[in-house]
């Protein structure tokens, strides 16, 4: 979890800041009365959903006891039914602001130079919520958040606050909000968040989670480079092997057991296991697909590197995001892909297409990636293992 600085003590009158914590205004009483009374509205509101949510397991913690899905459903219901602007959450997929117009009214006046403030409610998992508040004003922009939770006495309470400097915001014609805040104890580290603003076609993020994201673009260039089945040009098979391992078997490549070559370093992936990960998403022939993997046919192995310091290709941290399929006469279909980049507050870095050949039995194959637009210059891949670089 974040460690978030300064941490603030509620008191009666005004909350404390200090110019180091980036802070530039006092918080004061009228402001605290106005936090403390919303809060108090909210819990009105939904309190008995809270008390009666039914509680499972974390899935990261299984220790530790969370507010089911469905019950956080149906208290962000009757709160989006009161009309307050809340982040409508989901296990599955992307979290956004329902009665987000006030968003873009919130954009106008900041535009316009004008003072403007836009809340909006986040139903955390462990029992409370948070308020976040969005205001500027004639001393500059800030975010406030406040923590509030039931106490023994079943009574709400805030039981943390913070108040940041805004750095930037801005808001998207595609309805992403991206805003980035001070952040006094790793300044080095500070970076955007995203407030999405309008609801993820689900049929399409399908989509992405079936073909795109189980690849990605980090530590691989299938997605980063022109090719298709006829010319696979620079893509490297190679990088390809934990990813296709992974969709193949649904189980994480172990590496401990596997042989290596020491100077150079390289792992050696017996064919069979090789062959069987990555040749069944590719429509190409044994002989070609040797001839780019760089196998060796006395031992009867295909060299592989895991992801390391000394191999690492940087790359911006990429959500993908599939905007429109295409269904083709040849039977295979083509997702239209913007890659995502919200620590660049960018919707789309770039655009590439692939094309999928479904298959029976669920199957499939990739055969193109077509790179269409580009937002600004992309680092150059380069192959983990050094016998690939040119």
């Amino acid at each position: 979890q974040e460690e978030r600085a300064p941490l603030y003590d509620i008191a009666p009158d005004i909350v404390p800041v200090s110019a180091e914590s980036g802070i530039f205004a006092d918080l004061p009483a009228d402001e605290l009365d106005r936090i403390t009374q919303i809060c108090q509205n909210i819990a009105s509101i939904c309190g008995d959903l809270f008390q009666t949510a039914e509680k499972v397991s974390s899935p990261y913690m299984p220790d530790q006891l969370v507010l089911a899905q469905s019950s956080i459903d149906a208290i962000e219901e009757r709160l989006i039914q009161q009309g307050y602007p809340v982040l409508d959450t989901d296990s599955t997929y992307p979290s956004f602001l329902q009665n987000a117009d006030g968003m873009y009214r919130f954009r106008d006046a900041v535009e316009n130079g004008l003072d403007g403030r836009q809340d909006y409610i986040w139903i955390s998992p462990y029992g409370g919520f948070q308020y976040c508040s969005l205001e500027t004003r004639a001393d500059g922009p800030y975010f406030l958040e406040a923590a509030a939770q039931w106490n023994e006495r079943n009574e709400i309470e805030i039981t943390e606050l913070y108040k940041r400097e805004v750095l930037d915001w801005d808001l998207t014609e595609n309805g992403n909000f991206y805003y980035k805040l001070y952040e006094a104890h790793s300044p080095a580290f500070e970076d955007y968040t995203l407030l999405r603003l309008k609801e993820t076609d689900r049929t399409l993020y399908n989509l992405n989670a079936a073909y795109i994201e189980p690849v990605g673009y980090q530590s691989n260039n299938l997605f980063t480079c022109s090719w298709n089945h006829t010319d696979y040009g620079a893509l490297c098979f190679n990088d390809l092997l934990e990813f296709c391992y992974r969709m193949n078997t649904e189980q994480i490549l172990d590496i401990s057991a596997l042989p290596c070559q020491e100077n150079p370093f390289y792992y050696q992936i017996p064919a069979v296991m090789f062959e069987e990960s990555i040749l069944p998403y590719f429509d190409i022939s044994l002989h070609a697909f040797r001839e780019k993997t760089c196998y060796d046919k006395n031992s009867n192995t295909y060299p592989w590197l895991d992801v390391a310091y000394d191999n690492l290709s940087y790359f911006p941290l990429i959500t993908p995001e599939v905007k429109a399929c295409q269904q083709n006469s040849d039977g295979t279909i083509t997702l239209t892909v913007d890659a995502m980049c919200v620590g660049l507050k960018q919707d789309s870095l770039f655009r590439h297409k692939v094309t999928i050949r479904l298959q029976e039995g669920g199957g499939f194959q990739y055969v193109q990636n077509q790179m269409i637009t580009t937002s600004q210059e992309l680092p150059a891949y380069q192959p983990r293992l050094q016998m690939q670089r040119g």
